[in-house]
């Protein structure tokens, strides 16, 4: 299922949270005790010693789903801050594989069994979604907060030297937490699962799609095959909306967009003008003003997108146009009204003044001219001499040569070249001149206004109410859970049985010393890392550990009672906690959050997998193993992956980024303060923080009336994401609800495999062209 990496809902699924019930299993009273529970599990559900399920191929096949899956995840993550389920995709795909291996091998090679493919997921899932959770967040955040040296640019700030997210780093970072979190679930499985029997919605999904895939009925073939045609679709989809900067290093696949005259290919954005009226007037010509565009009103038809509209379903993704259509058509406006009053007049004058004092030295235009053709000729020597070996050109070589080709220009050529030049100037005193007003004013502006280009960025002061909401959303859902919170700590009672089946029940349960051995060798390793690469005192380091645990725990309950794992808040907690451990310290914030982030999602994670296992009656040592086992595969994917699909922080900067550029703004308030933002960002954060607290009271106080109410988490991330991704959320949602309301069954049977089908193939076909253009780059040089 979809969920948000700042917040994690993964969408509920109805269904019962025990067993009993089924077919030839009787009922457990509704006053059963823990040691009653247990012994009916094991007596009516365990399956776990009559079939196969940790086996070589097992583990091998969930590897390697985890690892392609890790790629489409952090591509979704970095693109619109959404991370998807694992688990159930790599059920069907692996059950698909085998039944195509049975095939062709003659029956040489058997079927994977039920609980061999609950082990299959639980690898395939700690490979491809509880690594990856820091690596766009986190380490995302360290790399923007990165600025260029004089004389550089974005694109000269190569991610793996960046301090602190460096290869070693990084991957010593993934590994340590993504282990932290399955260890840290040990003691809570027996208490969460066994006896309390909480729902974790998106395990019980899980172990109702592999009862109906091994029925061997028609009904579960179809959905099978419906997810990999899913996949196939967005896999051409994501083929045919390759973006301009991977074409250029692809050169074939340009080639071919060329030679069809590009009817084949699908644009990023499809820009809309419908709102630019309700924007004040910029500077976009010589002597002219337009009105601006803001950045990312635009359709974007994207199959990832819309496809994840149709499995958020309507609640969301209204919560989301709506928001989104608050900050662009009224919030936006109002501000960019406010700053052009202070900027805006000083801007123009600036610009036409700079446009007739260029327009007049035509001298000093043709001056520019030259001096550019001097540019562009010290290139193509330096060029040729190094092809050949030779010795650098001379000063004089150069103003010979740079003279000879300017003169070939026309008269026509070099006008407009001058004027291109006298552009260039204007827009640049423009920008010193509203730089100057806001700095004489006292004022920072709320937008960000690009003057040449014509657009206003709103998302970089939206962020800021934005992530106020989630963040105090996901606060305060926790609150209301006190009890969860109680109960974390209270734990239950150690359940006994007869003798004999005490005894067998401790050698299929994990251990708590397990635990202990594990968790020891990892603090160690956490607290060195942290000293090492962030300048961590060795105190707040075993806090950050220990504070680990703590929010993994209330983490996991709000994920078996809600299937929502609250990431962002507990992220959020350490960051708070680290602002007084360390301050001034940003990289030390921002390892704190991930670890605390790392190791709830990877908890809870495991827990989910444990409950599917559980219905299935599967051995929870051995699904144990499988988890640890594809945090390994995970690490080994991911942290390449990142490195050469965001080679540097342009390439970063390119992406939607709404939960990394978040992550940066908290650290960056916590570190250095509320004055380093404009007033009415301070006013944002206020009104999104009441926002994020009335909305989960109301759904709480009128739960009748919940499925009317914006979801918290939408409003917020509406104004993290650009409202393209809003509007594709809604066409997707529209498209389900049509659906259902033209043919609820198969709406009901086929909507999932086939949203989840072109998440997948769409975000792995882009993550594979990404990562094909920088292996290309680097190459080439």
């Amino acid at each position: 299922m979809a969920s948000p990496v700042t917040d994690g809902p993964s969408g509920a699924v109805s269904s019962s949270a025990g067993s009993s019930g089924a077919a030839g299993i009787p009922e457990l009273p509704a006053d059963a005790t823990a040691e009653q529970k247990d012994l009916h599990w094991y007596r009516h559900v365990y399956q776990g010693d009559k079939m196969p399920q940790l086996t070589l191929r097992a583990v091998l096949m969930g590897g390697f789903l985890g690892m392609m899956m890790s790629a489409a995840n952090l591509y979704t993550s970095l693109s619109i801050g959404w991370g998807f389920g694992i688990a159930i995709t790599a059920s069907v795909l692996s059950f698909v594989i085998w039944n195509f291996v049975v095939l062709t091998s003659g029956g040489r090679v058997s079927q994977m069994s039920v609980l061999e493919n609950a082990c299959m997921a639980s690898c395939a899932s700690a490979a491809g979604y509880s690594t990856g959770s820091t690596i766009a967040t986190m380490f995302g955040a360290l790399v923007l907060l990165q600025d260029p040296l004089p004389g550089q640019t974005t694109a000269d700030i190569k991610t793996w030297e960046v301090v602190g997210a460096t290869p070693v780093i990084v991957t010593l970072f993934t590994l340590c937490t993504g282990l932290m979190g399955v260890f840290l679930a040990i003691p809570m499985k027996r208490q969460m699962i066994n006896h309390e029997q909480l729902p974790f919605p998106s395990g019980i999904a899980a172990a109702e799609t592999l009862k109906s895939l091994y029925s061997q009925s028609a009904a579960a073939l179809k959905k099978a095959y419906v997810l990999v045609t899913g996949l196939a679709a967005g896999l051409i989809i994501g083929l045919l909306r390759a973006g301009d900067d991977v074409l250029e290093k692809i050169t074939w696949l340009k080639s071919a967009f060329t030679a069809t005259g590009d009817l084949v290919r699908i644009p990023s954005e499809i820009p809309m003008k419908l709102i630019n009226g309700l924007y004040p007037n910029m500077p976009r010509k010589m002597g002219e003003v337009a009105a601006a565009q803001p950045a990312g009103f635009a359709f974007e038809p994207s199959a990832l997108l819309i496809a994840a509209g149709m499995i958020v379903g309507m609640r969301t993704s209204v919560s989301l146009i709506l928001g989104s259509t608050i900050l662009y058509c009224g919030v936006a406006p109002y501000l960019a009204e406010m700053d052009a009053k202070v900027i805006q007049g000083p801007a123009i004058k600036a610009f036409d003044e700079a446009w007739a004092k260029a327009k007049a030295d035509t001298a000093g235009a043709e001056a520019a001219v030259l001096k550019a053709m001097e540019a562009k000729v010290t290139v193509e020597l330096a060029g040729a001499a190094k092809a050949s070996n030779a010795p650098a050109p001379t000063a004089e070589a150069i103003a010979t040569a740079a003279k000879a080709a300017a003169a070939k220009l026309t008269a026509e050529e070099v006008g407009k070249m001058a004027e291109a030049r006298q552009h260039e100037l204007a827009a640049a005193a423009a920008a010193a001149a509203a730089k100057e007003a806001a700095t004489k004013a006292d004022y920072k502006p709320a937008l960000k206004y690009d003057w040449a280009g014509g657009e206003i960025v709103l998302r970089t002061w939206a962020l800021w109410g934005g992530t106020a909401t989630m963040v105090f959303a996901s606060l305060a859902s926790v609150a209301l859970q006190w009890k969860t919170l109680v109960r974390a700590f209270t734990g239950g009672g150690k359940s006994e049985g007869t003798a004999n089946e005490s005894a067998a029940m401790a050698k299929i349960e994990v251990p708590g010393v397990w635990m202990i051995m594990g968790m020891v060798p990892i603090t160690i390793a956490m607290v060195w890392l942290q000293i090492q690469a962030f300048n961590v005192s060795w105190y707040a380091g075993v806090i950050a550990v220990v504070m680990s645990f703590v929010l993994s725990l209330v983490a996991s309950r709000a994920t078996g009672e809600t299937d929502t794992t609250p990431i962002g808040a507990m992220g959020k907690v350490m960051q708070l906690a680290f602002a007084g451990l360390a301050p001034s310290n940003i990289t030390a914030n921002l390892a704190s959050a991930g670890i605390a982030a790392n190791s709830a999602s990877s908890s809870a994670d495991l827990l989910t997998d444990l409950k599917t296992g559980y219905l299935l009656g599967a051995n929870p040592r051995k699904q144990f193993l499988a988890q640890f086992f594809g945090v390994f595969f995970g690490t080994v994917a991911i942290v390449p992956i990142w490195f050469l699909m965001v080679l540097t922080k342009e390439k970063l900067e390119k992406f939607g980024l709404p939960s990394t550029r978040a992550w940066e703004a908290v650290a960056r308030v916590l570190v250095k303060g509320v004055k380093e933002l404009p007033p009415s960002a301070i006013t944002a954060i206020f009104i999104g923080a009441a926002v994020g607290c009335i909305l989960p009271v109301m759904e709480r106080l009128l739960p009748k009336y919940r499925k009317y109410m914006p979801s918290a988490t939408g409003m917020g991330l509406a104004w993290v994401l650009s409202f393209q991704n809003s509007l594709s959320f809604l066409v997707g949602a529209l498209i389900a609800l049509a659906w259902v309301k033209l043919h609820k069954k198969s709406a009901d049977d086929y909507n999932v495999p086939v949203a989840s089908g072109l998440v997948a193939g769409e975000s792995l076909m882009s993550a594979a062209l990404a990562i094909i253009a920088t292996v290309i780059g680097l190459i080439h040089g």
